[in-house]
């Protein structure tokens, strides 16, 4: 009684643990929550947009990077064309230095977004799975999984990216792990896909 729905927000964040925080508010009247998420003590925040323009409305790069420094895990069910391929480049280049709490991110994105953030890193995708990088040491696996999804893993040194293709839409992931023996079991489960050269 009396208090806003922020300030509750930001009372419970000052007194719970979470493990996970799903957000799937649709309204302009809630972008403040969205706001209020990195004082969470929280492993795990899922977020839902049902568009493009919800999302801009939140999103930006410094709340991406505010995210990165206080939780372990953010999946964004879409991004679409809202986060630059320069946004996700600084987020990659954050969680690769091992400085931020983040160790795993996913997102929907479309081509015109991550093509260009590959290119950033140096890397360009041709069709017919052909991998071009300036950076010879990747490793790069294909894989087509049981439901119709295909799957590209990219490993450098510590660092994980992952780009699903399922249908018209595109998931992509970046996963930096801890040590080597989180790395070489990632690569493990890569018995079952192809190593794809890289020129």
């Amino acid at each position: 009684r009396g208090i806003s729905c922020s300030d509750f927000l930001t009372r419970i964040a000052q007194n719970v643990t979470l493990r996970q925080i799903t957000v799937g508010f649709q309204s302009q009247v809630y972008k403040d929550v969205y706001t209020l998420l990195h004082k969470f003590d929280v492993e795990l925040i899922l977020i839902g947009f049902e568009s493009d323009e919800f999302a801009s409305a939140v999103i930006t790069r410094s709340y991406l990077l505010q995210l990165a420094n206080s939780h372990k895990f953010l999946n964004v069910s879409r991004l679409g064309r809202v986060a630059t391929p320069e946004d996700l480049l600084a987020l990659y280049r954050v969680i690769e230095s091992g400085k931020a709490k983040m160790r795993c991110f996913m997102t929907g994105v479309v081509v015109e977004v991550w093509q260009p953030f590959l290119a950033l890193l140096g890397i360009t995708m041709r069709a017919g799975y052909r991998i071009h990088s300036t950076n010879k040491e990747i490793q790069v696996f294909g894989c087509n999984e049981p439901n119709g999804d295909c799957v590209i893993y990219i490993f450098d040194k510590n660092m994980e990216l992952s780009l699903f293709a399922k249908g018209e839409g595109h998931r992509l992931g970046m996963n930096l792990h801890g040590n080597e023996d989180s790395l070489k079991a990632a690569k493990r489960a890569m018995a079952g896909c192809r190593p794809i050269s890289v020129v």
